[in-house]
C-alpha cells in the first residue's frame, strides 16, 4: 500500500471554501475509486488555514487511477484559487494500514 501525504495552507479568506471543496473532494474519492481506502482531512485548530489529507492506496495502479480521474481534474481546477500553499509526499506504507473500507 501507498500514502499520499499533502499539506496545504489555504487563502486567509478561502478557509471555508477550501474545507467544503477538500471534504468533498475526499467523499467523492472514497466513493469513486476502489483502490482508495482511506483519506482523511484534518485541520490545524492553531491555525485553521493549515490542512492535511492523509490518504491510503492499495497500489501505484489505484494512484494513477486517482490522478487521472475526471474528479481529480474538477478539483485541481478549483484548489488553486483557494490555496496558498501545497507540500505534497507519496511514501510507501510501513506499518499499520487498516484500511476503513
Amino acid at each position: 500500500m501507498l500514502a499520499i501525504i499533502v499539506h496545504f495552507e489555504s487563502k486567509p479568506d478561502q478557509i471555508e471554501a477550501f474545507k467544503k471543496e477538500i471534504i468533498a473532494h475526499a467523499t467523492r474519492c472514497l466513493e469513486r475509486e476502489p483502490g482508495c481506502l482511506q483519506f482523511d482531512v484534518v485541520q490545524d485548530p492553531k491555525n485553521p488555514a493549515h490542512f492535511a489529507v492523509y490518504e491510503i492506496y492499495k497500489d501505484q495502479a489505484a494512484i494513477d487511477a486517482h490522478r487521472s480521474s475526471p474528479h481529480m481534474a474538477e478539483t485541481g481546477k478549483v484548489l488553486p484559487d483557494l490555496t496558498a500553499k501545497r507540500e505534497l509526499h507519496l511514501l510507501d506504507l510501513v506499518a499499520g494500514g487498516k484500511p476503513k473500507r
